[in-house]
C-alpha cells in the first residue's frame, strides 16, 4: 500500500509529465494573439464584439467556415471564373477598415503584426504543445487558435494588398442581390451554447471535488465515466453550434427554447460582475449587448483555469525535454 502511494507520488512529480500549468499557460498566448488580431467583422458582427467572440476556439473555426461558405455561395449563385466574389467578400468583411490612413496602429500594419506574433512566442508555443503527448483536447484547442490566426493573417494581407484605397473597397462591395441572407448564427445560437457550457462545466468540477473530498483512494477509477461525459458534452456544444447555421434560430420552436435557456439561474449570478466592475473597466455601457459576451468570456476563462487545476490529468502524458528551448 505504502509503496503504491510512493510510486504514485513519484509518477505525479515526474519531470517528463505535462503539468496543468504548462498546458494552460501555453494556450494563453495563442488565445490572446487570436483575440487581438484585426480580422474585420467576425460573423458580420460589429468590430467591438471581435475580441470577445474570438476568445472561443470553436467560434474562431466557425468564422473561417462562415467566410468560406459566403464565398462559395456567391460563386454558386453567379458562377464565373474570376476572383470577383472573393474580392467582394473581403471588401464586405473589412468595410470598417481604412488602410490608407497614416500612421497606422501597430496591429494594423503587416510588419507590426508579424513582430507581435513572434514576440508573443505563438509559433513556439504551438510547436511546444504539438510535441507533447497525452493532451489531445489541449492540442485541439491550440490548433484551432493557431489555424484561425494564420487564416486571419492571410485575409489581412490579401485584403490590404487589394484594397489600399478605402474608397475602392466600398466600391467593390457587391450589390444586395448578390449577397445571400446573413446567417447571424453566433448571435442566435449563443444562448444554447452558453447554457450548455454554463451548466455542464461547474457541475463537472463540483462532482470531481466532492469525490476528492469524500476520501476515495483513486478518484480516477471514474475516469471512463468522465471521458464519456466529456465526449457527450463536447459533441452537444459543437452540435448546437453547427446545427444553428442551416436550420436558423428564428423559428418559433427555437425562439421558445431560447427564452427558456437564455438566462439560467447560475448565469444570472454573474451578471452583476460585468454590470458593475468589469463593465466599467472595459468601458462597456450597462445596457449594451456587449455585456453578454463579456460575461461569457469572464465566466469561461475562470472556469477554464479551475478546470485545468482540478480536472487535468497528467498521468500518461509526455513532455519531451527538448521542448524547453521554446520556453
Amino acid at each position: 500500500m505504502g509503496s503504491g502511494l510512493k510510486a504514485a507520488n513519484l509518477s505525479l512529480s515526474s519531470p517528463d509529465e505535462v503539468k496543468w500549468q504548462v498546458a494552460f499557460w501555453a494556450v494563453i498566448p495563442l488565445a490572446l494573439g487570436t483575440m487581438t488580431q484585426p480580422v474585420g467583422r467576425v460573423f458580420n458582427m460589429p468590430p467591438k464584439y471581435r475580441f470577445w467572440l474570438r476568445s472561443s476556439p470553436i467560434l474562431c473555426v466557425g468564422d473561417i467556415l462562415y467566410f468560406l461558405i459566403r464565398v462559395m455561395t456567391a460563386y454558386f449563385r453567379v458562377p464565373e471564373r474570376s476572383w470577383r466574389h472573393l474580392k467582394e467578400e473581403l471588401a464586405y468583411r473589412y468595410r470598417d477598415e481604412d488602410w490608407s490612413k497614416a500612421p497606422k496602429e501597430v496591429e494594423k500594419a503587416a510588419l507590426g503584426r508579424w513582430i507581435l506574433i513572434l514576440l508573443g512566442s505563438i509559433p513556439c508555443q504551438t510547436i511546444k504543445l504539438m510535441a507533447m503527448r497525452g493532451i489531445p483536447l489541449t492540442q485541439t484547442l491550440a490548433m484551432m487558435y493557431f489555424l484561425s490566426l494564420v487564416f486571419g493573417e492571410g485575409l489581412n494581407t490579401t485584403a490590404e494588398a487589394i484594397y489600399r484605397n478605402y474608397h475602392a473597397m466600398h466600391a467593390a462591395r457587391s450589390p444586395p442581390y448578390i449577397h445571400h441572407p446573413e446567417f447571424e448564427f453566433v448571435k442566435q445560437s449563443c444562448h444554447y451554447v452558453q447554457a450548455a457550457i454554463i451548466w455542464f462545466v461547474p457541475i463537472r468540477i463540483l462532482l470531481f471535488i466532492l469525490l476528492s473530498i469524500s476520501g476515495e483512494e483513486d478518484v480516477w477509477q471514474y475516469r471512463d465515466k468522465w471521458d464519456l461525459i466529456d465526449k457527450l458534452s463536447i459533441s452537444y456544444i459543437m452540435g448546437l453550434t453547427l446545427v444553428m447555421v442551416p436550420i436558423g434560430s428564428g423559428r418559433p420552436f427555437w425562439k421558445g427554447l431560447r427564452v427558456r435557456l437564455s438566462y439560467p439561474t447560475i448565469f444570472d449570478a454573474y451578471r452583476w460582475l460585468s454590470e458593475t466592475k468589469f463593465g466599467r473597466l472595459f468601458g462597456i455601457p450597462k445596457d449594451s449587448e456587449e455585456q453578454r459576451y463579456l460575461i461569457l468570456f469572464v465566466f469561461n476563462f475562470t472556469l477554464t483555469g479551475f478546470g485545468y487545476a482540478y480536472i487535468f490529468d497528467s498521468m500518461g502524458t509526455v513532455n519531451p525535454p527538448w521542448v524547453g528551448i521554446f520556453g
